[in-house]
């Protein structure tokens, strides 16, 4: 990269950088994506620059976010810079070094993991936002809205449900123990989506094609099975919500379970091409899902037989024999 380059490669970094974090002052409902957009002008330029020069850029980023931070006294730049740092390195530097889309996934999954953590202790202790607190009272809140609703419909069917609404209550107060199983989840997709994007950017600017493999050849390790087997034949045993071990294996079981739901949708992709079926069928697959939650159910069943049974090498192997 020559100087001209490189010196027009570092204000569009700075400018991408700064429209997105003054998007999310003015949105604060925009403040999710930011944490996925943020990362991606570090990622193109991290891909194709030395280190002295990334990392003075960076300096130049942690410079410029001090002083909006003080000026306009917005303490989450702070946590936004350091998320935007930690994961654009993560998922650029992998990317440099030509690693795999897979194995550039899992560094970005990693950096966003600790990115989403820190956000978390940052909320939690500097501007005193109490998650746990806060989401037991939109559950309740939720809750209370739908009797309200229902109410309305028909007075008498507060008595009749009025029992399986306490349990639902009950259940949902314990939600705030997966926020560790929530942070690995969201972590995996925005890494996705982050890395996703960044493949799109540095292909239009570049000789490379950066891309993921085919949805169908994505298969998780047999590890996944057995975590997830193992936690929910423990949680038979240990059915206590409020001890150590039970939030532990609810968090595995629920990650595991998330890593189970994919495998089964990239095996529809599989078998659709298998078949030699339209594209379309996985996608549509994919859609009712979204909408139909049991039919998610069945697709997190049909990844476990999958992987469990090795059903890709079986119907690779029939093909060929």
């Amino acid at each position: 990269m020559d100087a001209q380059s490189q010196l027009r490669s570092e204000i569009m970094l700075v400018v991408s950088y700064t429209i997105i974090l003054f998007f999310s002052l003015f949105i604060p409902a925009f403040f999710p994506f930011a944490i996925i957009l943020l990362p991606i002008p570090i990622i193109v330029y991290a891909t194709n620059s030395k280190a002295d020069r990334l990392y003075m850029i960076i300096g130049i980023l942690a410079v410029f976010t001090f002083v909006l931070t003080v000026i306009l006294q917005i303490l989450w730049f702070i946590p936004l810079f350091v998320t935007s740092v930690i994961s654009g390195l993560a998922i650029g530097l992998a990317i440099q070094k030509e690693k795999s889309p897979y194995e550039t996934w899992i560094q970005g999954t990693i950096g966003f993991v600790i990115s989403l953590l820190f956000i978390f202790v940052f909320t939690q202790y500097v501007l005193e936002i109490n998650w746990v607190e806060e989401i037991r009272i939109a559950s309740d809140q939720s809750i209370t809205n739908i009797m309200n609703m229902l109410k309305e419909i028909d007075p008498s069917i507060e008595s009749q449900i009025e029992g399986q609404m306490e349990i639902l209550r009950q259940q949902l107060f314990y939600m705030p123990n997966l926020i560790p199983a929530v942070i690995a989840i969201l972590s995996i997709v925005f890494a996705f989506i982050a890395q996703w994007i960044s493949y799109k950017v540095l292909n239009r600017r570049k000789e490379h094609t950066y891309r993921f493999p085919a949805v169908r050849r994505l298969s998780f390790p047999m590890a996944i099975f057995w975590l997830y087997i193992g936690a929910s034949l423990l949680m038979l045993f240990e059915t206590n919500p409020t001890s150590g071990l039970f939030i532990v294996l609810q968090n595995i079981n629920s990650l595991m379970s998330f890593l189970l739901i994919i495998q089964g949708f990239t095996f529809v992709f599989f078998f659709a091409h298998h078949k030699k079926q339209s594209n379309a069928l996985p996608f549509i697959v994919l859609t009712l899902s979204l909408i139909i939650t049991p039919l998610v159910y069945i697709i997190r069943l049909v990844g476990l037989i999958d992987m469990a049974l090795s059903l890709r090498k079986r119907l690779r192997g029939s093909q060929t024999g």
